[in-house]
Formats: C-alpha cells, structure tokens, sequence
C-alpha cells in the first residue's frame, strides 16, 4: 500500500511509506497470499519477476501492481503489472498465475499488454476487461518509435489534450472511437484467443460484475458533464443489454 501510495496514489493509503523507494522493482515486494485461518503471508511472484518476464531487459521504470482477483473456483488469480513509460504514459500488463506461485510452477502468462483497465473473470478459464493494444502510441520503449511521426506525436497530443478530456467528465467513448479500447474476452489458457465483447454496444468503461452463476454482466460508465453516471446491464445468455439508467454522482 505504501508503493501505491507512491506511485498511484489514488489506490494508496496516505500515511504509508513505500520500503522500496529507490528501487524500480522489489524483490520483495508483489502479490501475496494470505491464509487467513494461520495469519502466513507467501509472496507468489514478486516485481523484480515481472519486470524481467517477457523481454529482452528487465523494466527499468518503477513499478506496482494491483486489482489482484481470484476466479471463481479460487484455483487462479488475475492481477495489473503498471509502470508509468518515459513518455508519461501508464502502462498496464494483465497477468495470471496459479496459487502456488511462480516458483512452484504456477503457470505465470501475461494475457495482455497496453491498456487494461477495469476486469472480472467470466468463469475459471476467461477474463473480461476493457483494454486495448494502443498501437499508435507505441510501445514506450522502442527507439524506433522515435522515427515514426505518428507514435512520437500521439503521446504529445495525448498529454495536451488529457486536461480537456478530464474536464469534460472522462468520455471514455472517446478512447474506443480513437484507439480502439474495448471489453475483451481473454482467455487464460490461450492469450492469443481474445475477442471484442458487446462491440459497438458496450463503448465506455465501466467496472464490470460477472453474477455469480455466470449469466449476466452489471457495469457502470463515467459521468457525464451533468454529473450523471450510467449504469448497463448485460445478460450473456442472450448476448443483449441495455442502459438501465443515469444516476447523479457528485464530483
């Protein structure tokens, strides 16, 4: 909690010191499980892991994690490795991994790189987030990206434009219409297997909650600029959904 409060201070704890302030991944920092009847804490993957899991060099840029969510059976839990890039740009990798932990043979992926925001499991073997690849902002670390006037100019614009976004009450629409951010459904075994869910349908994000039996979706949006937020239903039995509704919410 203290290095959420350090890095995303809107998911800390004010108050808490982060332990690690100097180093960019912790070797003793990650996710944990609790057994909760003993009181133990094992760390089952920790950020200096993550930062050298999928590339050439480990991730320089100081990290966190967060959203940590089991699926239903408790088997797997999904959870957010972020890192602010050089651009000024977060970005997010969604991972999965066993229980039992990376070094047990826990069967650490990577589902997901880019922007991934809001998630909850569909059933034990399927994700549904809203993400999205971002291939015009580049990859944050590539030095090619450099030469390439489109990726140079998007993360500049971006920043320009954020405080009007903001302003006018995060229309996250936008961010489906531009580039292309959608509810996903990833699937754990196969990461490669993920499709647009409710496309042209579901355009904002939101927080979605899978019903316990798997049959329907509830999920939210941003407010508006009149300060109302909505709120949908989706049954996924029948692949439709509607708006039920816009509920006043102070700023």
């Amino acid at each position: 909690m203290g290095r959420l409060t350090r890095c995303r201070r809107e998911y800390g704890l004010p108050g808490i010191d982060d332990p690690n302030p100097s180093d960019p991944a912790p070797a003793d920092d990650g996710i944990s499980i609790m057994d909760t009847a003993a009181g133990d804490t094992t760390l089952i993957v920790s950020m200096r892991e993550l930062a050298a899991f999928g590339v050439d060099e480990p991730i320089t840029f100081h990290q966190h994690v967060n959203h940590a969510l089991f699926n239903p059976s408790g088997t797997r839990l999904c959870f957010m490795h972020r890192y602010e890039r050089a651009d000024g740009i977060m970005h997010s990798r969604l991972f999965t991994i066993d229980r039992r932990g990376a070094s047990a043979g826990g069967g650490l992926r990577m589902l997901f790189e880019g922007l991934v925001s809001h998630y909850d499991w569909l059933d034990d073997g399927r994700i549904l987030a809203w993400a999205g690849k971002r291939g015009l902002l580049g990859g944050g670390t590539d030095a090619r990206a450099g030469f390439n006037p489109v990726k140079r100019a998007m993360p500049l614009a971006r920043r320009g434009l954020k405080p009007v976004y903001y302003a006018l009450g995060k229309p996250r629409f936008l961010m489906n219409k531009i580039l292309k951010d959608a509810y996903h459904i990833i699937h754990d075994a196969d990461p490669s297997e993920y499709e647009v869910f409710a496309k042209g349908q579901l355009i904002t994000d939101g927080h979605p909650t899978v019903s316990p039996k798997g049959r329907g979706i509830s999920t939210d949006g941003y407010p508006d600029t009149k300060s109302r937020q909505p709120r949908y239903l989706w049954d996924l039995e029948r692949d439709e959904g509607h708006e039920i509704g816009r509920f006043f919410t102070p700023r």
